[in-house]
Formats: structure tokens, C-alpha cells, sequence
């Protein structure tokens, strides 16, 4: 992880993107919001790795916050944000740089934590996800297309195991997967947009050249899988050897700029987002696995401190056992 910024949690109005770096020392008056920044850690972690209806288990083994009132900086908006700053490996082999923004809100009438709003960009491009109280998706865009547009509804599945980022599943017609074209069984997962899938081949239909479609999607989709920029997905396209030849030659004059390639770029990344949410929610799952939590220590002295061959993430989080680990150094 790059950096984290926490908004709206206890005396935390905004902390900034803070740089995480191999040695990271917090400098601050008393109350100014030291321990409540590192507490975010192991909120994420026992978040993470726990079976919930809801993003953030805000009272657990490792850290105790009560509940998103508690949480909640008061005489604020009634949300609490957390965005991250990493790297993920696209299909290119290339690092991608992710910012990542999740928030979450309480819903008083059921007392519950629900993500609210994600936001997520990477290169030029940017997805923005809004939901409702029932975890309905109200707002869809992959940069300035309405993905909602399409007359498909999305919603959250409200379970999240190992997870930060929600589940969205499509409300789709059982005809249209039953009627879809065998390509996309190719691609398809328990995720997988089918109405979404079928819009984009559509559209990618429109710019390809006779009996070409279903062999050229195919490797389109091995070679491009929406983490990328503009530019390069262009590249694709125009790339004799890969797909030029077989798309018709208006594609091209198109630029980054062209609206109907806009629009392809677009439809891609929306298709795309199950994997780049599975591929987040790794990257976080796998950076929880390695955090190690020690509260503040109160542990009282002890007659003497054994031999014990205590590996670094075995110290105990309340510190009850960072005697003998220290003893052992």
C-alpha cells in the first residue's frame, strides 16, 4: 500500500493521503487523532477477515470502535471514508496505480453499516458507484457514461467474506442469458454482467468487419481486460498485427478523444469491474495478512520472561506477551 486517508472517524476530520513507508512515525499533540489513525489497521484487518453483512466490523478481536455512531466524528456528514493508494498488475504485465475510496454509512431505522458510495480511478479513467439504503446501485458511471443507461439494475449482495468491496450483481432477464451468445460463457463469472457483456458486443459489432465478430472479441479480451489506459487500448485496436485488420478502417482515424471509442473504452471497464473489484479486494485481503497490531501495553511485570521463539506478527495485540518477545531479541 501506497498511502491511506481516513475522513470522518473520531476527531479524524481528513487526515490527507498519508504515505505509508517502511518506517512511519505520527507526531502529534494528546486527542489529536494518533491512535485512532493506527487503529484503522486493525479495523480493516479483523474487517477483512471476517464473514459480515457489512463492510466495517467496527467492534472485534482486535480492535474495539462500538459502532459507526461511536466511530462517527460528530457534527459531520453522516458517512465515515476510507481510500487507499496501491498497485495492481494488469494483463500487460504493467503496474497500474489504483486510488481507491469506500464509504460507509449507518442507516438509523435498521442500525446497520452499508458501503454508500465507491469510487475508484486508475489511469485516466474513473468509476464512480452510488447506493441506496437497500443496497441498490442509483449511480453507475465509467467516466462520463451512465452505465445505468442500459436499462439494467445493480445491486450489492450484502456479504462480504474476506471482503472491503461489495459483491454487484446484475438484475438481468433469464431470456437474455439464455439467448447470449456462446462468447460469453468464455469470460463469464458468478459476477459477470450478462446484459452488460451483450451491450458491449454490440457496440464492438458495429466497427468490426463480416465474420470476424466472435473470434476477434476473443482475443481482444485476452489481450485488454479494462485496467489500462486510453492510449494503450488504442494501441490494441490499431495494432495491425493484433486486431486492425479485422475492424473496419474507419477505427482508424479515431483518437482517445472520438466518442464512439469513448463509449467502447467505457463499456469495457464496466464489464471489467467484477475482476478489478476481485483484484482490489486481494490486494487488500493479502495486505491484512501481513499487519501486525500492538495496542497500547499495560501488561504488568512479570518474575521472569522464558524463552520463547516468538516470530514477529505472534506478539500479541494487547502487548501481553512483547515482554518476552523483546527478552528474546
Amino acid at each position: 500500500m501506497d498511502s491511506i486517508r481516513v475522513e470522518r472517524l473520531r476527531c479524524l476530520s481528513d487526515t490527507g493521503d498519508i504515505k505509508i513507508k517502511p518506517l512511519t512515525v505520527l507526531l502529534g499533540q494528546n486527542s489529536s487523532g494518533k491512535s485512532s489513525f493506527l487503529r484503522v489497521f486493525p479495523l480493516l484487518k479483523q474487517s477483512i477477515e471476517s464473514r459480515t453483512t457489512g463492510p466495517m466490523l467496527w467492534s472485534g478481536d482486535l480492535v474495539d470502535f462500538g459502532s459507526f455512531h461511536d466511530a462517527h466524528k460528530k457534527n459531520s456528514d453522516n458517512n465515515i471514508a476510507f481510500s487507499f493508494k496501491f498497485k495492481l498488475i494488469n494483463l500487460s504485465n504493467n503496474l497500474i496505480n489504483i486510488y481507491l475510496t469506500i464509504q460507509v454509512t449507518e442507516y438509523k431505522e435498521k442500525q446497520t453499516t452499508r458501503t454508500s458510495k465507491i469510487n475508484l480511478k486508475f489511469e485516466d479513467s474513473q468509476i464512480e458507484l452510488e447506493f441506496d439504503e437497500n443496497q441498490c446501485v442509483t449511480r453507475f458511471y465509467v467516466n462520463s457514461l451512465n452505465i445505468l443507461d442500459f436499462g439494467y439494475k445493480y445491486s450489492d449482495q450484502k456479504i462480504y467474506s474476506h471482503s472491503l468491496l461489495p459483491i454487484i450483481s446484475e438484475e438481468t432477464d433469464e431470456n437474455l442469458y439464455n439467448k447470449s451468445n456462446n462468447l460469453f460463457l468464455i469470460f463469464v463469472t458468478s459476477e459477470s454482467f450478462t446484459g452488460l457483456f451483450n451491450a458491449l458486443t454490440k457496440h464492438i459489432n458495429k466497427y468490426l468487419l463480416p465474420t470476424n465478430e466472435a473470434g476477434t472479441i476473443y482475443t481482444f479480451f485476452q489481450y485488454f481486460a479494462g485496467l489500462d489506459s486510453s492510449e494503450n487500448l488504442l494501441k490494441y485496436i490499431q495494432n495491425y498485427n493484433l486486431f486492425a485488420k479485422y475492424w473496419k478502417p474507419e477505427t482508424r482515424q479515431w483518437t482517445i478523444e472520438t466518442e464512439d471509442f469513448k463509449q467502447l473504452r467505457d463499456l469495457i471497464i464496466a464489464n471489467a469491474l467484477p475482476i478489478i473489484f476481485k483484484n482490489c479486494d486481494y490486494t487488500l485481503t493479502n495486505l491484512s495478512q501481513q499487519m501486525s497490531y500492538i495496542g497500547p501495553v499495560r501488561a504488568t511485570a512479570e518474575r521472569s520472561y522464558p524463552h520463547q521463539d516468538l516470530a514477529d506478527d505472534q506478539v500479541d495485540h494487547q502487548g501481553k506477551n512483547l515482554a518476552i518477545f523483546l527478552r528474546n531479541l
